[in-house]
């Protein structure tokens, strides 16, 4: 109620042309985009990119919502020339080699000597957690069922699944929550049969650690592909029919598409 209010008269008195707003997601910023739209005002979405050390503005919305999610042949149109190629090629090894993200890492990493011993022969499966409440994802309803995640209607429902399948195929399971969902208590979930929970170690050094990256939405999937990484989606980022990922948008394929992408791998 007082949001309501406080919007109102903010755009009583600025009588802006077009709001731009950090974040889709957040609480705040639904009341704001309502607020707009009930009074005509153009609405855009900032946020940092996918890439590092990029800023992405969206029209439509983010994630799942964005024009390149919701319209991937279209957007696989797009004219690009040799150069645009060549430039993507440097950027890609210069974020492969830096290790460059779109948060400062933590210095700790996975111990490769410990990894050794570990794998034992076997494949890993590396889980990566999204903020839930920041990505569309929650709370979980109709929108989100469209344009987020089809399936699974929160980061550790989804753990649960995977777990159940790394057990079954006896694959290890290294689990990375979101370091937000983490502060905030939401993550609560111990190591058991099977998975092995990772915090406060570099992103990079989890990636190189699996066979297989799987996530819902975590932008960390193009982390994995610049470090050539087969990548298993289970909900709609930007990355929805790029052909660069594997994608399992239903339950009964979630286990074909992880051992076809173990298979495979990056391609």
């Amino acid at each position: 109620y007082y949001a309501y209010r406080y919007v109102c008269r903010l755009l009583d008195i600025i009588n802006p042309c077009e709001v731009w707003l950090w974040n889709e997601f957040y609480a705040f910023h639904h009341i704001f985009r309502n607020i707009c739209r009930e009074r005509g005002i153009a609405v855009r979405y900032m946020e940092f990119g996918c890439i590092p050390g990029t800023i992405c503005i969206e029209k439509e919305g983010q994630q799942g919502e964005s024009i390149p999610a919701r319209h991937p042949f279209l957007f696989s149109l797009k004219k690009i020339g040799g150069s645009d190629i060549e430039n993507a090629d440097r950027v890609l090894e210069y974020c492969r080699e830096s290790g460059l993200n779109r948060n400062v890492q933590p210095e700790q990493r996975i111990v490769t000597e410990t990894l050794k011993f570990y794998r034992a022969g076997r494949k890993t499966l590396v889980y990566l957690g999204q903020n839930d409440y920041e990505s569309g994802l929650r709370p979980y309803g109709r929108n989100s069922r469209k344009y987020h995640s089809p399936v699974f209607s929160s980061t550790l429902e989804a753990l649960e699944y995977i777990q159940m399948l790394a057990i079954k195929n006896d694959w290890n399971l290294i689990y990375k929550p979101h370091p937000i969902m983490s502060a905030l208590g939401h993550d609560t979930v111990t190591s058991a049969e099977g998975l092995d929970i990772v915090t406060e170690v570099d992103i990079n050094s989890v990636i190189d650690a699996a066979d297989v990256v799987v996530t819902i939405l975590s932008q960390s999937a193009y982390i994995a592909l610049i470090r050539e990484k087969p990548v298993v989606m289970l909900g709609y980022t930007q990355l929805k029919g790029k052909g660069c990922t594997y994608e399992a948008f239903s339950r009964r394929i979630i286990e074909k598409k992880l051992k076809y992408a173990m298979r495979h791998g990056y391609t």
